[in-house]
């Protein structure tokens, strides 16, 4: 297509819209989610919230609401189920939260637009491996805590 004034004006104004968008992603947006990090940005913080034991022995009781009559939570009085015994996963949610930006962060980095801390390039190697650590141990919980559920009281002091 030969140039002509009307494609040079909407190329120059597509410049102009890229350039702004890009200043907005690489400086605004992306300096607001460091800010948001907080100590997550240092190895030392990263290390810190991954080194806590992943599963913990849950002792407390939960208000559990009594289904209604269509399936939704009824205003009756809620039972209260005691979970001592039970498993829960204790993988940071903060750390969580992170893992999963970090992913769309990435493909921009690729682009050039922004220069991610040192730590979180590093949680981004790990990534997968923590990924599937997490399958794997919602996955124990979630049996054991089935089993719990299945068992008498006598059965359950053998756990």
């Amino acid at each position: 297509m030969p140039p002509s004034a009307l494609s040079e004006e909407v190329h120059e104004k597509y410049k102009k819209l890229k350039l702004q968008l890009d200043t907005y992603i690489g400086t605004i947006n992306f300096k607001d989610w460091v800010s948001t990090l907080g100590d997550m940005s240092e190895t030392d913080a990263v290390q810190l919230k991954l080194a806590v034991p992943i599963l913990r022995k849950m002792e407390e009781e939960v208000a559990v609401a009594k289904p209604g009559k269509d399936g939704a939570p009824s205003k009756q009085a809620a039972a209260v189920r005691t979970d001592s015994g039970r498993l829960r996963s204790n993988f940071n949610v903060q750390l969580l939260k992170v893992m999963h930006e970090v992913n769309y962060w990435n493909k921009i980095q690729t682009i050039g637009l922004v220069n991610m801390p040192h730590a979180i390039v590093r949680l981004l190697t790990e990534n997968e491996q923590l990924r599937k650590l997490r399958e794997q141990v919602m996955t124990v919980v979630r049996l054991y805590n089935n089993i719990q559920d299945l068992i008498n009281d006598n059965e359950r002091d053998l756990f």
